[in-house]
């Protein structure tokens, strides 16, 4: 680069329609921006992973049937219960598998196991349910 360059370079001429600018607004000029909003949450979202609900054997269903029978036969005892179910997503299709153990208040006839947290479960979605009070029985 010669001198004359260099002095170009190296001079600011004040204008006199606009205000002089700091070095540090000057660079907020030229800062990176997020030019497509939301890009990253999307592909966050979409790198998520969810699982597809399994299907139970003829035996895993006959055995979570006779399960559920003695349940509702127990109502009035109030078992404390493990259920592990499959919990849609709100977002993709699939979902996941949650365990959690409460007290059972009822099964409904729209098919729904009661919870005595105000869970509500669907008997379709239930995997595996587990108590102290089928020990006597399976």
């Amino acid at each position: 680069m010669s001198q004359d360059e260099l002095s170009y370079t190296q001079t600011y001429v004040k204008s006199k329609r606009h205000p002089w600018m700091s070095n540090f607004d000057r660079a907020a000029q030229f800062a990176p921006f997020a030019a497509l909003t939301g890009h990253k949450e999307t592909l966050d979202e979409t790198a998520r992973y969810v699982s597809k609900k399994r299907s139970l054997s003829q035996d895993a269903f006959d055995l979570l049937n006779q399960k559920i029978q003695l349940l509702i036969q127990h109502k009035e005892e109030n078992p404390l219960i493990t259920v592990t179910y499959f919990l849609k997503d709100s977002l993709k299709e699939g979902g996941c598998y949650v365990t959690l153990s409460s007290t059972m208040r009822n099964i409904d006839h729209q098919g729904y196991l009661h919870l005595e947290d105000d869970t509500k479960i669907l008997l379709d979605d239930i995997l595996e349910i587990d108590s102290s009070l089928f020990q006597d029985y399976f």
